[in-house]
């Protein structure tokens, strides 16, 4: 441990290479560079490394060493985002229909939310005109599944295949990116399993199929010894499966700050190397001869790799697992080499391998945190312990147990401080969410899972010779994850103890990282004055231009998320205020869009502060994704059209506008208009004494839906809402000035809606259409799409622009679109 006590001072070449590297990858995932000419660059850097080698030349080679590396990140990335398909590639499949197609399980069925879901490796392609000997990767997702598939299963189905999508919004999640880093390009859909042949059992690798029986032992063992309360931890800890975990009891975890405990990477990892570690330096020293003779250290840290590599696979063999085992590996072997000292070109080493080995996994978010926690522990620690006053040397003696402990205690804070510290800018960037007990949890709940991790492996090899043991060992493990469960319970149900936060840009993760610097380095600055002055000045510059375009922008600007089949409407009044119309959902509240669409959007626009939340009308596809918005942001006021409903979202909603005193209103046509700093917005539907109580059809609810007109100084924008013709025709002979620069078209394009007299008193100039991408309403229908089009609208689509903004200062109007090049439907 005298490492985290002493600063790093060695030599570190590897560094720049890196860094070069990362750059590389990064440019590479946003440029397109032809391949032949990035293959022209890597020859003759290479040529021209080994020349300037030649001839004693080592800055013209560092040169050209360095570029190298930078052309390698960009054609590695482009191998794997921007690959080049063959023509038997199930990639050229999707989008085409129902195929039928044959392949190999690689991985066991993944019980998700959403259904099962089957990873394929396609072998055979049927067609009316025979078989075609295919390739490629396939995600299935199953709805209902009932099977006992297993790795190794060579199955046959008959599917529709797509390419995968994303929702298109700034700062969303880029679900087709993640999906391209593991290989897979194709997505496909089944409503129940059986449709799935089985044509043939244990194939694939035998060694997998060795390590998938014997992770069978061990879940027979816990399933049949450990209760079910804490039989979903047990597994999370000792296989990697996280499945069994109920989702709040996850949700618990992140609050608390210890949801790294239930992925196994580099902490489970780093465990199970220390106690293979210790206890093979035990047994060497038993033995005299090996002691006097042998470095028991480099034995130990040999006859650790295999344990080590056996755990991976026991595991689950995951990517974050193979990283944080690859990156104790290489330490490992630094020992060997006598390199363990230069502990920061140890993980440059292991970072340069993994994105060799697996270029994709930069834009992992376990692997940055990974990696950035250790660096931050590497050059936090040791700062933290100048910070202590040191004891005299005449009063130096040998120290008592107790000392002892408290010396560990204090390393360990360190290590978990520094952690901490290095990793909240990709915490807040990537999950918005800071625990504010972290620390403290993490003192008490990294022990406890420490000790079941080490059962857990002990209960691995107990699987494999006597079943007894290993139940014996999880018998006795399972009050320590009980405990482990109520510990987390107990630091979640503390008042505040997480925070949503807005999302960090790259510039402001940058600029904490230099505060760092500054802040670690304040003692020993040459010109502390005028660095404290340019930073502060950097910092209040940040500061000003976020307030800036909050508070200082005389500008409307109305956005239209993408959420697919559904409605959400942001709308950013000048000087700050903000009003959320509806919150997208899907109908079998299987996927949260509110958590993971919507909110994404907000907290990369810096909004935390909702002053108006808006819920047309009660249908899943507007209300469900506005159960997270009300929860985590904060919402002063929230409208509603005064409909009757009993559904589960709904009742869920109010609950929580109770709970969080927000103020509820309902609002009709005779509503008197609200003016938002100089922006009109009236209320002109559902009328007053009109609406439907009880039992409502569909159509009712939807003529039910709060119609807004926003006036803009000489911009209308009318937003509808679900509402069919019935309303559209009573808001025509109502007399009200319908005229509207922007329409959101009615009832997502349904053709019981756009009637010929209503766009005739509306007069739009564009049409907003928020559908999803071939939702199986077939919405916008084509004969309201000309309808459009014949009155000279320009037709927006959520399906194909993306999210779409309309900007106005009151006279000029522009309009943005995510995605510059519309997607094809």
């Amino acid at each position: 441990m005298e490492w985290l006590r002493s600063r790093q001072t060695i030599h570190m070449p590897l560094i720049p290479i890196v860094i070069v590297y990362l750059v590389g990858l990064t440019v590479g995932e946003h440029l397109a560079i032809p391949r032949a000419l990035s293959y022209i660059c890597i020859i003759a850097l290479i040529f021209l490394s080994v020349v300037s080698n030649l001839r004693n030349k080592p800055t013209l080679m560092t040169a050209a060493i360095l570029i190298l590396f930078l052309f390698l990140g960009i054609e590695l990335i482009h191998l794997h985002l921007r690959p080049h398909f063959p023509p038997n590639h199930i990639f050229h499949y999707a989008g085409k229909g129902r195929v039928n197609i044959e392949g190999l399980l690689y991985r066991r069925p993944i019980p998700s939310p959403e259904g099962t879901k089957l990873h394929l490796k396609v072998e055979n392609i049927y067609l009316s005109d025979g078989l075609i000997k295919a390739r490629g990767k396939v995600l299935i997702s199953v709805k209902e599944y009932t099977g006992d598939l297993r790795y190794g299963d060579r199955i046959r189905f008959i599917a529709k295949l797509f390419h995968p999508r994303n929702f298109n919004n700034p700062g969303g999640f880029n679900y087709r990116r993640f999906l391209a880093c593991k290989g897979i390009w194709v997505t496909g859909y089944l409503g129940k399993d059986t449709g799935i042949v089985t044509i043939a059992r244990r194939k694939g690798n035998g060694l997998l199929h060795l390590i998938e029986a014997w992770r069978d032992r061990i879940r027979t063992i816990v399933d049949h010894n450990v209760p079910t309360e804490t039989r979903g931890i047990m597994k999370a800890l000792i296989l990697g499966e996280r499945e069994e975990i109920p989702e709040g009891v996850k949700e618990e975890f992140i609050v608390a700050g210890v949801a790294h405990i239930i992925a196994i990477s580099g902490l489970h990892m780093g465990i199970i190397a220390l106690v293979i570690f210790s206890l093979a330096k035990w047994g060497l020293r038993l033995s005299e001869t090996i002691t006097l003779t042998q470095n028991i250290h480099k034995l130990s840290a040999a006859a650790t790799i295999l344990p080590l590599v056996l755990y991976t696979f026991i595991a689950g063999a995951r990517i974050p697992t193979i990283r944080a085992a690859i990156m104790i590996i290489i330490y490992l072997i630094s020992i060997l080499l006598d390199r363990q000292r230069n502990l920061y070109n140890t993980l440059a080493v292991a970072a340069l391998v993994i994105l060799l080995v697996s270029p994709p996994s930069l834009f992992d978010v376990s692997f940055q945190l990974s990696f950035v926690a250790v660096l931050a522990i590497l050059y936090l620690v040791p700062r933290f312990f100048e910070l202590l006053p040191k004891p005299h040397p005449l009063l130096l003696k040998k120290p008592s147990p107790y000392q002892i402990f408290f010396s560990h205690l204090k390393i360990f804070i360190f290590v978990s401080l520094g952690a901490m510290i290095g990793t909240w800018p990709f915490v807040a960037y990537h999950f918005n969410r800071i625990s504010a007990v972290g620390l403290l949890s993490n003192l008490i709940i990294v022990p406890l899972a420490g000790f079941i991790v080490i059962l857990g492996l002990i209960t691995s090899l107990a699987a494999l010779i006597w079943l007894p043991v290993g139940s014996l060992l999880v018998t006795l493990a399972s009050p320590f994850s009980w405990l482990v469960l109520r510990m987390v319970h107990i630091f979640a149900s503390i008042p505040h103890a997480s925070h949503y936060l807005v999302r960090p840009t790259l510039f402001e993760i940058g600029l904490f990282f230099l505060l760092i610097l500054y802040l670690t380095n304040i003692r020993r600055m040459k010109r502390l004055l005028p660095i404290s002055i340019l930073l502060f000045i950097v910092i209040a510059a940040d500061i000003s231009y976020w307030y800036a375009q909050t508070h200082l922008i005389n500008k409307l600007r109305i956005t239209f998320i993408d959420v697919g089949q559904g409605d959400s409407i942001l709308i950013e009044f000048p000087r700050g205020k903000r009003m959320l119309i509806d919150g997208g959902g899907f109908y079998n509240d299987s996927f949260d869009v509110g958590r993971n669409v919507v909110a994404p959007v907000l907290w990369g626009k810096k909004i935390a502060t909702l002053h108006y939340l808006v819920l047309t009308h009660p249908h899943p596809d507007h209300l469900n994704g506005l159960q997270f918005i009300a929860s985590a942001f904060r919402v002063y006021e929230f409208w509603e059209n005064g409909q009757e409903c009993f559904s589960r979202p709904y009742l869920n909603l109010m609950e929580i506008v109770r709970r969080r005193q927000i103020h509820r209103a309902t609002v009709h046509d005779a509503s008197p208009p609200v003016w938002i700093n100089g922006v009109k917005v009236d209320v002109v539907n559902p009328p007053q004494h009109g609406i439907m109580h009880g039992n409502n059809s569909w159509s009712q609810t939807n003529d039910c839906s709060i119609v807004l007109k926003i006036t803009y100084k000489n911009r209308r924008f009318l937003l509808t809402g679900d509402i069919e013709k019935e309303a559209e025709a009573q808001l025509v002979q109502s007399g009200e000035d319908l005229r509207s620069d922007v329409v959101k078209a009615p009832h997502h394009g349904s053709q019981t809606s756009s009637t010929r007299k209503f766009l005739e008193a509306v007069k739009p100039s564009y049409a907003l259409f928020s559908v999803g991408f071939r939702n199986i309403f077939n919405l916008p229908n084509p004969k309201v799409l000309n309808r459009y089009e014949n009155f000279g609208c320009r037709i927006l689509r959520t399906d194909s622009n993306g999210s779409v903004s309309f900007e106005t200062d009151g006279e000029n109007l522009r309009v943005i679109t995510f995605l510059s090049q519309p997607l094809e439907n």
